[in-house]
This record gives structure tokens, C-alpha cells and sequence, in this order.
């Protein structure tokens, strides 16, 4: 059986498609991806970082109160990208990274198998309405997006602020591969404790009223629920120290957008942690990756979209154009 082409949609794209005029670009761009959805020849997997978006949004209207209207314009949103992801989710970022590592670690490589990076999962198929207003309260009384998740690398920007204005093309290539092997560092020294304790302690990050999982800790964890062994991991030790994430899909792609944020002097926000994540979950599997502009251009510096073999689109109109061409000849 042909292999499906994947399409990778975020929440602007959604968004403005599901209840655009019929002939208007994003009107004709939701219709190709439907007849190609139904013909089973495109797959749309939602994301987790579409609900992170979705809850994460205001319930009020225009005039600062709580909108009906409004959240019933999200439930249909969530509705639209549910019936075209057919319940297909992608995975979390640690989970396709725990997955990615495990393969390397064993098979040397890092095959694109689709069934690392998403798989049928019942949030695809879930009724919006019946959690927003409870979403949207807990990430309102909790900060999700805490300043935490991004100090490390608004730490890098600081370092990286007074000297990258003056650094060459040549010398910014050569500070984007400093800070992406120095990211690294943390979890080394996690592998290396897990190696003398044979054990890890998942640390909580405080954001707000609760605690989430400090990111290095989880994704050990992972590696240890997927049976990563002494042997196996003082191997990834040596496979870090030496190549960096070259080879972890996911981390690399992480680890470069990061490193361009703070090489070009960009405070990273909220939006950033998620936008980022999304290209590290689903740019490498992905045939067609749908991001903001600057999160386009972003990956074509780091040449990410040649690496992975990925075209990239935004929502400029020229873009727009040419993914519905690209779609119409599949």
C-alpha cells in the first residue's frame, strides 16, 4: 500500500480554513485537504500542542466578557481539524525523543517510520466544549507557559545579545553550533547520575499552583521505561559528547531553532516554546510542515527543510498558493 503524504497544520492554518469562504485561498486550500483526507491519500494528525492552544485561549469576547459565541467559534475549530485528522495524534516531544534515541542507540540510525511520531488517540476525537472553560481556568490559575520553560534559552539570547551584533555570517554559523552542542550539557550530566545511581528522580518545575516535569528528568525516565541500560546509556554519553543531536531528529531540530532564537537576539515566549516543539515533533515525518513566517524562516537558516527532506509553507498568500498546488498533483 502507497505510503500516505503527511501534512503538518497549525492552529493559525486551522483556524482561518474551517469556516472559510469556498473560494477564497483558505477556502480551496481546506477543500483539497479534505478530498485528500477522504481519499486516503493525506494524513492530517493533530497535534497535542493544539489543545495546549485551544484551552490556552482567552473565553472572552471583544468587550471583556465571557463570549458563548467565542467558544463555540473554538469547538468548531477543534471539530473541523478532528474530522480531518481521522484520530490520528502526534506523539509529545519527549515521548518521539525517548523513541528516536532508542532506535539510534540500537539500530545505529533513525528511520522515518511513521508509527514513531503518531498514532490513533482518543484527544483527537475529544468534545472541546466540555473542557474549555475548565482548560482555559487551569491554564489561567497555573501560567502554563511558565518564564521556567524558557529561562535557558532567553539565558543563551543575553549571552549571545552583545556579540551577535557583530558577528559574521561565517562566525553565527559557527556560535549556532556552539549552542547547540553546549544544550547538551544538561543531559549528559543526567545520563551520567543515572549511570552511578541507577535511578532518576523526576524533579517538578513550579508553574503557578502545580508542579511539571523538568524536561531533562522526563525524558530520562522515558529512556529508562524503554529499557535503556547502563551499557546503553554511557554509549549516548559518548554519542552526545561527540555529535551533539545531530542524529536525534527531534532534539536537533529543537536544539537548532533554539540556538537561532538566541544567535539572532529573540527573547522566546510562550508562543515560541510551542511553535518550536511542534517543528520538533513533526517536521522529520512530515511532507509538508505548516508554520507562521518567522518560524519558516527560521528553520530554511538552519537549513532544517533540506536536511529533512520538508517542504515548509506559511500563510503569505504565495505560500498558500503553492501548498494547494502541491496538493492538488498528489
Amino acid at each position: 500500500m502507497k505510503r500516505k503524504k503527511i501534512l503538518y497544520l497549525d492552529q493559525f492554518a486551522v483556524s482561518n480554513m474551517y469556516n472559510a469562504v469556498p473560494t477564497s485561498l483558505w477556502g480551496q486550500l481546506r477543500n483539497i485537504i479534505i478530498e485528500k483526507v477522504n481519499n486516503r491519500i493525506l494524513s492530517c494528525p493533530m497535534p497535542l500542542e493544539h489543545l495546549y492552544e485551544t484551552l490556552g485561549r482567552s473565553n472572552m469576547g471583544e468587550n471583556g466578557n465571557e463570549s458563548i459565541e467565542y467558544s463555540k467559534q473554538i469547538a468548531q475549530q477543534h471539530h473541523f481539524f478532528s474530522e480531518i485528522a481521522k484520530g490520528t495524534t502526534f506523539y509529545g516531544y519527549e515521548e518521539i525523543a525517548a523513541t528516536e534515541i532508542m532506535m539510534l542507540l540500537r539500530q545505529g540510525n533513525v528511520k522515518p517510520i511513521q508509527s514513531m511520531y503518531f498514532h490513533k488517540a482518543y484527544y483527537a476525537d475529544i468534545e472541546i466544549l466540555d473542557i474549555y472553560a475548565k482548560g482555559h481556568k487551569f491554564n489561567k490559575d497555573n501560567h502554563f507557559y511558565n518564564q521556567e520553560l524558557f529561562k535557558n534559552v532567553n539565558g543563551l539570547r543575553e549571552d549571545m545579545k552583545k556579540a551577535g551584533q557583530e558577528l559574521s555570517k561565517r562566525d553565527k554559523s559557527l556560535a549556532l553550533d556552539y549552542l547547540c552542542k553546549i544544550q547538551t550539557r544538561a543531559y549528559i550530566e543526567g545520563l551520567k547520575e543515572l549511570c552511578r545511581k541507577g535511578v532518576v528522580n523526576v524533579r517538578g518545575v513550579p508553574c503557578g499552583k502545580i508542579n511539571i516535569p523538568n524536561k531533562v528528568d522526563w525524558l530520562l525516565k522515558l529512556l529508562c521505561d524503554k529499557r535503556i541500560d547502563k551499557r546503553l546509556a554511557q554509549k549516548l554519553i559518548c554519542e552526545l559528547e561527540t555529535h551533539g543531536f545531530e542524529k536525534i531528529p527531534s532534539m536537533n531540530i529543537r536544539s537548532s531553532l533554539n540556538a537561532d532564537m538566541a544567535v539572532n537576539g529573540k527573547s522566546q515566549t510562550p508562543n515560541d516554546v510551542i511553535d518550536i516543539d511542534r517543528a520538533a515533533i513533526g517536521l522529520r515525518i512530515s511532507d509538508y510542515f505548516f508554520a507562521d513566517n518567522e518560524k519558516k524562516l527560521a528553520i530554511e537558516r538552519c537549513q532544517l527543510d533540506k536536511k529533512y527532506k520538508t517542504k515548509i509553507y506559511s500563510a503569505k498568500k504565495d505560500s498558500i498558493s503553492s501548498l494547494i498546488t502541491a496538493l492538488s498533483d498528489l
